[in-house]
């Protein structure tokens, strides 16, 4: 495996020492994050592994079924529902994180 390094070409349009400079000096940054409730963590999963699920055993997953009672109840609300939070990105932090995996990696 050869390592290329991060460059203009791979999408990065300044030199990968400034980036990290920079980063040790940036102030955390807070941001304001909304979700609509329901919605599936897609992060890592296959994107038809419910399907392949099915095919594979004949069934539908666990949770299918409760979702389809839910679906309904008429005594649950059927609005869409969003949740909002606060996320504080340390870009300090960050950045010692990116720095130690790459002393690890040398």
């Amino acid at each position: 495996l050869l390592y290329n390094g991060i460059d203009a070409a791979r999408g990065l349009r300044c030199g990968w020492r400034e980036y990290l400079e920079t980063m040790l000096r940036a102030p955390p940054e807070s941001y304001q994050v909304s979700y609509k409730v329901g919605t599936a963590d897609r992060a890592g999963a296959a994107p038809d592994a419910t399907a392949a699920f099915e095919r594979a055993t004949g069934q539908q997953p666990s949770w299918a079924a409760a979702s389809a009672s839910r679906k309904a109840n008429p005594y649950l609300q059927q609005s869409v529902q969003y949740r909002t939070f606060q996320q504080v990105v340390e870009p300090r932090r960050v950045a010692r994180g990116l720095i130690s995996i790459c002393a690890q990696l040398s």
